[in-house]
């Protein structure tokens, strides 16, 4: 390549950093001082994974994994390996800059890099100078993009490769040449397109791909069809060496059950939205309700001038109608699986009792396997952008005036300003922010002074389960550089739920020092603690704070080693279809939970889980939870309502409101669970214990916990006997069990009015119609092992 090649392009890339420099206005101003993004998007977060590199490197410490995360156990972070350009090259400045202003570069050279990529490839389809600088300012502004700075993704942003890809596509078609040479180049360029951030393979490599494919298969042209095949499959291992080990670490981890496919839709006016904060088009109105709740991920505004230039390409450029159905394809996709309109899903009414939404073609796509990563349909329109640009890029090389101009090569400097202008013109008619938003990233001293300390074992931030506060806190590790108890790599954290919750609403100091939290500091900003009840709280368990200000309070834990023996959060709460309790328990037993489920359904279901793994049924009222292991649980509760055919209410589901309540203190029953007794057929009785239950006039309840290695046999029943001491049974209960999962804990209510004396309590299988009892293995024994029976235990009934 020629010196003066390399001059030239290196003008075009710096074009396009001023434009980046120009539309992201003011944070060249405070590069040192603030981070890119509003209060809402993630730039906190992404900015403390470029500090860990850094850190790391270091230290000496291994970069995917994080013992500064999650202590003391401490997180992987392969997700970082799988999307590198999350970090890169923002790491590798930090050496030399500060850490926000390697993070702001970052953003800028890449916004410069999408429009030089972008200016090159709309070049090699119309081999127009002004045509490829148009279309690489399209590209660079695009609405879409800028609602993605706004979000701080700056992943997300690493579009570069896009256009490329999308040329080395088209040279697929031709057979001549080095074809291996373009598979490998077009694959290369698929991995490329990647490593910003592993989704984009839903966003954009999917509608490309697949639509170029089609139109290959709809020509017949098979040839060309092989080689695309080709070259995606052999991009896709190139990129497993970045995804896998990602993939593989978020599978292991405990399932997000996030939402947001219609909230992070395009609504369908976006397309002629305009940003809300534009200096004119704010006064328009509409566009608030279009964009005012999803600006970042909703934003979609095709603009003026260049909606103008891409219908002069469509009309004059055959080959570029293709690039028009793209558009359209992925414009359809990001309206999401329901039609949105101003802001909220359009409801149908049919007739007057049933209501619905507008369904989309998404809806068709967005679960099956791989396309179910996606939750965001809104970017889509990063497609619908590359097409805008090389659509106008068409229009305006085949625009009648500047061919003539060309041809002649008559007024370069009127061609110029005439180029000059549209770029104004579009750059004015995108500017989604003025000015845009940034948030501080500088840190208070007395929380960076933290790192001097060598007594402090690890952080506590509160409040803990505010996403955007959690965020928050992983900035503030790149002053103090301590462990966090929280923390996370990507939108939540994996600690135990139970255990952040109990130490956030009790802040015991006992079980602070237990966790490892010798400091908590208290996010007060915003409405993170708007009432100022943590901030209380704090001051009331902590003492006095060693800083506070509006935004933090940063308290030592004071030293305490009296633990409550069990503390439940809340102990008492009412859910609407499901919700969770936590529990600590300093030692193991059973838990007692008094439960009522009202509905507006029909019949409905109770479930309640123990961490996911033990099933307690509900009976009169009561259910059972063994605690095997001290330490911090989560007791979940749903419902299964039966829902009517036709439903009439806006949300189409049936709604069942739970009452759970625990009788402290009387509702714990101390275990150690030490005799379990096994029976034929995989069946396992973990524990068992007879208790009188709070709330029950003194009643007699059997608690059993059982395992099953396998569902037992057809017409399996549990029964529970109550014997005399002549060994007569004198009440007792024979069930079949719905045996769903493969843990049960059930408590059973005993017949206690019964003549004065001593009764033993025993358990046991047997299969029905035959009555041949499971036989007892081990454990449980006494005289009445022999029958098959399980003793538990026994109680005394006394004279009135």
């Amino acid at each position: 390549m020629s010196l003066h090649r390399v001059w030239r392009y290196a003008v075009v890339y710096f074009f396009y950093m001023a434009l980046s420099i120009l539309i992201t206005w003011p944070l060249v101003t405070v590069f040192s001082t603030r981070l890119v993004g509003d209060n809402n998007g993630d730039a906190y977060e992404y900015a403390r994974h470029v500090w860990w590199y850094r850190h790391a490197l270091q230290t000496g410490q291994p970069l995917f994994e994080q013992p500064l995360l999650a202590y003391p156990d401490g997180l992987t972070s392969w997700y970082l390996w799988g999307n590198p350009l999350r970090t890169f090259p923002a790491w590798l400045l930090a050496f030399f800059l500060p850490l926000p202003a390697a993070f702001n570069l970052m953003l800028l050279l890449r916004l410069a890099l999408n429009g030089a990529a972008m200016c090159w490839t709309a070049y090699q389809f119309t081999r127009s100078r002004s045509a490829a600088l148009i279309a690489g300012t399209i590209y660079l502004a695009y609405p879409a993009m800028q609602g993605q700075m706004l979000a701080g993704h700056v992943d997300l942003l690493a579009l570069w490769a896009v256009p490329l890809y999308l040329w080395s596509l088209f040279t697929l078609t031709d057979s001549g040449g080095r074809p291996a040479y373009k598979i490998l180049r077009t694959g290369f360029l698929f991995m490329l397109c990647l490593v910003g951030n592993f989704v984009l393979l839903v966003y954009v490599l999917f509608p490309i791909t697949a639509l170029f494919l089609l139109a290959r298969l709809w020509q017949r042209d098979w040839p060309s069809a092989g080689r695309v095949l080709l070259a995606a499959a052999s991009g896709s291992a190139l990129a497993l060496i970045f995804v896998l080990p990602a993939v593989l670490e978020l599978l292991s981890m405990p399932a997000l059950r996030e939402g947001g496919s219609v909230r992070f839709s395009a609504d369908l006016l976006a397309l002629v939205s305009p940003s809300f904060q534009h200096p004119i088009y704010q006064f328009l109105g509409y566009n608030r309700a279009v964009l005012g709740l999803n600006m970042s991920e909703g934003s979609g505004y095709i603009g003026l001038f260049a909606a103008a230039l891409a219908l002069v390409g469509v009309g004059r450029v055959r080959a570029a109608r293709w690039l028009l159905l793209l558009a359209f394809t992925a414009w359809v996709f990001s309206l999401g699986p329901l039609l949105n309109i101003r802001g909220a899903p359009l409801v149908v009414s049919i007739g007057s009792a049933y209501q619905t939404y507008m369904p989309l073609p998404w809806a068709l796509f967005q679960s099956l396997p791989l396309l179910d990563i996606s939750r965001t349909p809104g970017r889509f329109n990063f497609v619908v952008g590359l097409c805008v640009a090389l659509l106008a890029a068409y229009g305006i090389s085949r625009f009648p005036v500047t061919q003539w101009m060309r041809a002649r090569k008559a007024f370069p400097a009127l061609k110029s300003m005439l180029t000059a202008l549209l770029i104004a013109l579009i750059i004015f008619d995108y500017q989604a922010f003025w000015p845009l938003p940034t948030i501080p990233a500088q840190v208070p001293a007395a929380i960076a002074a933290l790192a001097q300390r060598d007594d402090v074992r690890a952080v506590f931030n509160v409040p803990w389960d505010n996403l955007l506060a959690a965020k928050e806190a992983l900035y503030l590790q790149t002053a103090h550089g301590l462990p966090l108890i929280a923390g996370h790599i990507t939108r939540q954290t994996p600690v135990n739920p139970a255990l952040l919750t109990i130490l956030q609403e009790t802040l015991d100091p006992a079980l602070l020092r237990q966790a490892g939290a010798d400091v908590v500091i208290v996010q007060r900003a915003g409405y993170y603690d708007a009432d100022g009840t943590l901030f209380a709280r704090a001051q009331r368990q902590l003492g006095a704070p060693l800083y506070a200000d509006e935004t933090f309070a940063v308290f030592d834990v004071p030293a305490s080693d009296t633990l409550s023996p069990l503390v439940v959060s809340p102990p008492a709460s009412t859910f609407e279809n499901s919700g969770a309790l936590y529990v600590y328990n300093a030692q193991r037993g059973w838990l007692t939970l008094l439960t009522r489920v009202t509905d507006v359904g029909q019949n409905p279901q109770l479930t309640i889980t123990l961490d996911s793994i033990v099933n307690a049924s509900a009976r009169a009222g009561l259910a059972v939870v063994p605690l095997h292991t001290a330490g911090y649980h989560t007791i979940n509760f749903s419902v299964q309502p039966h829902c009517p055919p036709h439903y009439a209410a806006p949300l189409l589901t049936c709604n069942a409101r739970i009452e759970a309540v625990i009788p402290m203190p009387e509702a714990f029953v101390a275990d150690d669970f030490a005799a379990p007794v096994t029976f034929a057929n995989g069946v396992t009785l973990r524990g068992a214990q007879l208790a009188h239950q709070p709330g029950f006039d003194g009643t007699m309840w059997a608690l059993l916990w059982w395992r099953f290695a396998a569902p037992p046999p057809a017409g399996a029943v549990r029964f529970v006997k109550v014997l005399d001491v002549q060994g007569e049974q004198v009440a007792g209960s024979d069930e079949t069990l719905v045996i769903t999962t493969e843990q049960l804990a059930e408590a059973l209510p005993l017949d206690t009015v019964l003549p004065a004396g001593e009764y033993r309590v025993y358990v046991g299988w047997y299969t029905y119609p035959d009555l041949n009892r499971f036989a007892l293995l081990s454990g449980g024994g006494d005289a009445r092992a022999q029958d098959q029976l399980a003793y538990i235990g026994s109680f005394l009934v006394e004279n009135p």
